[in-house]
């Protein structure tokens, strides 16, 4: 099977060759381990660029209003909500976006990430089976996943995009949410 980033390349090639979309706008590596930035694709020779991983953070809904041009986006669950809200307050028009739908199993909050090393540099970063592998100046660790998320994206109920246009990968079901409260109610037992 075809990785995500190779799919949203698919994707991408095919909305801007047949004309579809002026622009994609998805994720691409960053200048630092465990980051992404925004990728602005005008044209089929330049979606190798786009990526797709844990670190894809940028909630890319927010480059969407007062565009002109037709703009494929790549979402995430929370992204595509934040779409549709949009497009409900007329800050979009729906027949202007084509939203590319990519399940996601959480991202990484570089700042919990950060605090488990004791802030140390962190000079390069590979993702491998559910763990994160960390390297800096005289330290090497491995991270579980799992424990490196936002708390919001363990408690996530739109793991798969809720409206999209095209999906890549497979939908992947909501996370069974046994105590959504758990923080509030252990803040509330210390007080």
């Amino acid at each position: 099977m075809k990785d995500l980033s190779q799919q949203i390349r698919e994707v991408a090639r095919s909305l801007l060759q047949d004309g579809k979309v002026d622009l994609v706008i998805g994720y691409e590596n960053g200048s630092l381990p465990l980051r992404t930035s925004p990728c602005f694709v005008r044209s089929a020779g330049e979606v190798e660029r786009l990526i797709w991983n844990a670190c894809c953070e940028t909630n890319l809904a927010t480059y969407l209003p007062d565009r002109d041009e037709r703009v494929g986006l790549v979402a995430k669950g929370c992204d595509a909500r934040a779409i549709v809200v949009a497009i409900a307050e007329r800050q979009v028009a729906r027949e202007r976006v084509v939203i590319i739908g990519v399940p996601c199993e959480g991202i990484i909050d570089r700042r919990k990430v950060a605090s488990r090393l004791g802030w140390k540099e962190i000079l390069q970063a590979n993702l491998e089976d559910g763990r994160i592998l960390l390297a800096g100046d005289g330290f090497e660790e491995t991270l579980p996943l799992e424990d490196s998320l936002y708390e919001a994206c363990l408690t996530c109920e739109q793991r798969t995009p809720p409206v999209y246009d095209y999906l890549v990968g497979e939908p992947i079901p909501a996370v069974e949410v046994i105590d959504p409260f758990r923080e509030v109610t252990a803040l509330e037992s210390q007080g």
